[in-house]
């Protein structure tokens, strides 16, 4: 009758009188070759979802479940069909469509084909190795949510104790007495446990089925069933640990942000039930608040192949608004206290708007960087750090720029950035496709698998560089490939480690030539990780960039040259207008680089090394330091090889139409 619990029915199941009926009651949860640990659990879930889904019925007959033959109007959706046994004693009823559909949301499970299981399943798996197993993001989580506690004018930081005693509860979940009546108090008020990256972790958890594929694993290789259960215990455990530290990250702050509502409105007047309540909405109204999140926005978030956190950005703009407004609503209250509370929330949203500017601002006239430097580094800066807030740290032995990106501290950040695109010295164009992809990114954005996938098919790392050389063998190939897809996807206490060990060996970096520094790794297990910039390094693989669009300039030219049907002189001189501008482009954004690179402290010298070295002509390098670029220029030996291959494909009257595009080609050429 649903009196026995999970734990109690596990011993039952252990005693060797146990009767068989109980067995036979158990059915396919009894299998023998699986511990009765886990057939007890899922038992007491059978019953207990039996007895909720009677409840329901019992509490919702007449009022938003009918009979057929008796339901009003408006209720014209069945919560399931006759015959159905999912939701047994309720299918058959008719309800009002938003019913069902709450019914859906909260307990239909998503339907999805073998394939598409498989691949959330993993898509889960590496998202929650990227964040809930990573000490850095761990780290980083609990120190950006500080700011939502700030920008809503939270101050006072004394009732951190109740978060700091919450900690047994959520992290070592060992709390008794008051601390645990206080979380499950909050808990109701729905305060914590709520947080969006959290959330999308613990469904991650679920749509990867750890446990279950671990389980699968140790009995392949034999493992006994002590050993089985000896080790599922232990990834619990763990789990248990970085799960509730992950969460606790945000709850720490929520916790201090409820007790200074609930302070100041029953200042206000508000009695303590009534002051705890609106402190909770006003909680979840500001704070994020992964139960708030839409559907729609969930769904994206579990599609495989963009939006990797999208949870978090759309809470961002939902708190944003309603900080907005109540703080409004408050500084036109006729009570002094709320006034005064409106006045707190406006002066936190002022300081966390401004105060990462101003850090910026002043470890950049404190480490001497001036604006040209600035603009160099997010020139040469990967794409994702282009528009960040940077805090300076001087400089290293060689005199490259160090520097810490405050992207992951500023959980507002994500306002700001299209604000710095437009501030940057850009044309308007590019400032507005800057902040228009900054905007969209983490909605529309390549999720983490996905976009390892697409580097390896472009051939192109995040950072600029290369995932394999063209050139190499097969085996090397697919090698680098492996490197890369596993540093993209692996957990993120693994990369700590690996780079941890590197600096004690002394290994330097790839491509930079940087050697792992051991301060630097330890500082970044606490969430910090400082860049440097090296404008040789920078300037060598953007050159590749270069190169690649200098290629496809001219293969616009090539494929209307060579096309097997007719081609008019208007349609040669259009495929060379085509080809001209791209050139054109391209040696802007590449002179602007050089410049870059010059303004970080490179020598015309070692700029002109570093793009030689990476392929480009002496010509495009001479004209690249000078900012001109030069006239598209057709050679004779590539005319000859198209002659050539027109000849071999479709005979000497093909061969003699080509040479006479290529004349025409580069008559128009030359005027330019």
């Amino acid at each position: 009758e649903g009196k026995l619990g999970a734990k109690d029915l596990s011993v039952l199941m252990r005693r060797k009188e146990v009767p068989q009926v109980i067995r036979d009651v158990l059915g396919e949860y009894a299998d023998p070759r699986v511990n009765f640990t886990k057939s007890a659990t899922k038992m007491g879930r059978l019953i207990w979802n039996q007895r909720f889904l009677d409840r329901v019925r019992e509490i919702g007959m007449g009022s938003f479940f009918f009979e057929g033959k008796d339901r009003p109007p408006a209720a014209t959706t069945q919560i399931a069909a006759d015959g159905s046994e999912v939701y047994a004693p309720l299918n058959g009823l008719w309800t009002f469509p938003e019913v069902a559909q709450a019914f859906k949301d909260s307990l239909g499970k998503e339907q999805m084909s073998d394939l598409y299981r498989f691949i959330v399943r993993a898509n889960g798996m590496v998202k929650y190795g990227k964040t809930v197993l990573s000490p850095t993001t761990a780290m980083r989580n609990w120190q950006s949510a500080m700011f939502f506690t700030l920008a809503n004018g939270h101050f006072d930081l004394t009732q951190m104790k109740k978060s700091i005693a919450a900690f047994r509860e959520q992290v070592r979940q060992n709390a008794t007495g008051d601390d645990l009546a206080y979380l499950r108090h909050l808990k109701q008020l729905g305060v914590v446990y709520d947080t969006p990256y959290a959330g999308e972790m613990m469904r991650f958890i679920e749509d990867a089925k750890a446990d279950s594929g671990l389980d699968t694993l140790m009995r392949n290789f034999g493992a006994s069933e002590g050993a089985i259960a000896k080790g599922l215990r232990g990834v619990r455990q763990i789990n248990q640990l970085a799960q509730g530290f992950y969460s606790f990250g945000d709850d720490f702050w929520k916790i201090i942000g409820f007790e200074n509502e609930k302070g100041t409105l029953m200042a206000a007047g508000m009695p303590l039930a009534e002051a705890e309540r609106e402190a909770a909405h006003r909680i979840r109204s500001t704070y994020p608040t992964y139960s708030m999140v839409g559907a729609g926005v969930k769904a994206l978030g579990r599609f495989p192949l963009m939006g990797t956190f999208v949870s978090f950005p759309a809470e961002i703009i939902r708190t944003s608004a309603n900080m907005l407004r109540i703080t409004h609503a408050d500084l036109k209250s006729d009570n002094p206290r709320l006034r005064a509370a409106g006045m707190k929330r406006a002066v936190g949203m002022a300081l966390v708007s401004g105060m990462f500017y101003a850090l910026a601002a002043m470890s950049k006239a404190a480490a001497g960087v001036d604006d040209d430097e600035e603009e160099a580094l997010r020139d040469l800066a990967p794409e994702w750090q282009k528009n960040s807030t940077f805090l300076f740290a001087g400089r290293d032995e060689k005199g490259n720029l160090r520097y810490f990106d405050m992207s992951f501290l500023d959980p507002y950040g994500y306002w700001k950035r299209p604000i710095t695109a437009m501030l940057r010295d850009q044309p308007w164009e590019k400032s507005a496709a800057s902040a228009m992809r900054d905007l969209l990114t983490p909605f529309f954005g390549a999720d983490i698998t996905a976009g390892a996938i697409f580097e390896v098919m472009a051939n192109k790392k995040g950072s600029g560089g290369k995932v394999y050389q063209e050139n190499a063998d097969a085996l090397t190939q697919g090698g680098d490939i492996a490197d890369h897809l596993r540093k993209a996807l692996q957990p993120g206490f693994v990369g700590n480690v690996e780079r941890i060990a590197n600096a004690a060996q002394g290994v330097r970096r790839e491509g930079s030539g940087q050697p792992y520094d051991m301060h630097d790794e330890m500082v970044a297990l606490m969430g910090w990780r400082a860049s440097t910039m090296d404008p040789k390094a920078a300037l060598y693989y953007r050159s590749f960039e270069f190169n690649d669009a200098m290629t496809e300039a001219k293969q616009v030219l090539a494929r209307t040259l060579r096309s097997v049907n007719e081609v008019s002189p208007g349609d040669i001189q259009e495929a060379r207008d085509t080809a001209r501008g791209r050139q054109v482009e391209a040696f802007a954004q590449m002179h602007r680089i050089v410049q870059a690179a010059q303004a970080a402290g490179m020598t015309p010298l070692q700029i002109r090394q570093v793009l030689q070295q990476s392929g480009i002509s002496r010509s495009n390098t001479a004209a690249l330091l000078r900012g001109t670029p030069p006239p598209l220029t057709i050679g004779a030996q590539t005319a000859t090889n198209a002659i050539k291959q027109a000849r071999v494909m479709e005979g000497p009257a093909f061969a003699q139409e080509v040479a006479r595009r290529y004349q025409t080609a580069r008559e128009g050429v030359g005027a330019n």
